[in-house]
């Protein structure tokens, strides 16, 4: 897995990007909860990418936004799926083996955490490209000037 910061190469600090402004502040929880939506797409990519192609995460720093990208080789999600996957108790049960603890709710989780924060989460699936899920967070300064209207 790699992680890249403005394309830099250095691993992604969530705390260091709330001491930017890129972030709400550790108190709110928002670290914790960007951390949460982190975690369940790269356990995601890796439950049902290509088991020996490798899962990047990727973010990139705009002016009004930070948007994270987490990505795999694999099956293409199939696009039936696609319109309902981040819909509670949804998963692609066809992929996942019979051990396995899945309910359906990480990306459902993923979605209500970025959309709490005023952000939106998204998914690109083809048998070409691979699956990518992106999430885009408005950054601290953009989310305060856009709740003060």
């Amino acid at each position: 897995m790699s992680s890249a910061g403005e394309g830099s190469g250095d691993a992604l600090d969530l705390y260091e990007l709330a001491a930017c402004g890129l972030l709400t502040t550790a108190a709110d929880g928002t670290i914790e909860r960007v951390n949460r939506t982190m975690c369940a797409l790269v356990n995601n990519a890796l439950t049902y990418g290509t088991p020996d192609e490798p899962v990047t995460v990727t973010t990139v720093v705009a002016r009004d936004a930070l948007e994270i990208r987490v990505h795999n080789a694999g099956r293409p999600i199939p696009h039936e799926l696609q319109a309902r996957i981040f819909e509670p108790m949804q998963r692609g049960a066809a992929q996942v083996g019979p051990g396995s603890r899945s309910v359906g709710l990480g990306l459902y989780i993923v979605r209500e955490i970025a959309s709490a924060h005023g952000g939106r989460v998204s998914v690109r699936s083809t048998e070409r490209e691979g699956t990518t899920f992106t999430v885009v967070l408005p950054r601290a300064q953009a989310a305060a000037r856009a709740s003060q209207g």
